[in-house]
């Protein structure tokens, strides 16, 4: 049970890390689409 435990841990902080990516790339996506109006 430990065992599954902690792969779902490193699960839960692999799929945070990749959010946060997508996140950040988003975001700098966004940014330039608004700068590109101005």
């Amino acid at each position: 049970m430990t065992h599954s435990r902690k792969r779902l841990q490193a699960l839960l902080f692999l799929g945070i890390d990749k959010a946060r990516e997508l996140a950040k790339k988003y975001t700098e996506g966004a940014e330039k689409a608004l700068s590109a109006f101005e």
